[in-house]
């Protein structure tokens, strides 16, 4: 196998973004992170099918979300949606939900699941948006959809039964 230079610089982006991740780990200030942001950010755009650096993308959205920072998690899910469009949807998702905004949280699953139909998370995530939306009979397909993608996706079981509460 030949590496290349973008492989190399991918590398070595993704290297700067480790190390800066660490350090935010370790001290949590937040320039660490921004710096684990940019340079994610540059590993993956300098290789596209750098799948660690994308994994690493999807999860300092997730950090961001933790630290309810949901538009800097949106711009983060932004670029992970043009080389994971299921993940990066279900990510939009997870943001606009947690917001409380449930038709947009269904619009942003709606797509993860057009990109990947076998999407157990972006089920349930659909189902509960729906459940919000008054909705109940088609959050519980959703749901549904879910469980027999997993049957052992106990999320999905517990949101069914509030579902069938309602």
């Amino acid at each position: 196998m030949t590496l290349t230079s973008k492989t190399w610089l991918a590398l070595k982006h993704y290297t700067d973004a480790l190390e800066a991740y660490n350090s935010y780990t370790l001290t949590g200030n937040k320039s660490d992170l921004e710096i684990t942001r940019r340079s994610c950010i540059r590993a993956v755009y300098s290789e596209r099918n750098y799948k660690k650096a994308v994994d690493m993308l999807i999860a300092l959205g997730y950090i961001y979300i933790k630290t309810k920072n949901f538009r800097q998690a949106q711009k983060i899910f932004h670029h992970v949606s043009k080389f994971q469009p299921d993940r990066g949807a279900f990510g939009f998702g997870v943001t606009f939900g947690l917001q409380g905004e449930y038709s947009d949280a269904l619009r942003a699953n709606n797509e993860a699941l057009k990109a990947n139909s076998r999407y157990k998370e972006a089920w349930l995530n659909k189902g509960v948006s729906l459940q919000h939306l008054g909705r109940s009979e088609e959050a519980l397909l959703a749901h549904d959809k879910a469980i027999e993608i997993d049957p052992n996706f106990a999320d999905a079981w517990v949101n069914k039964g509030a579902a069938l509460a309602n």
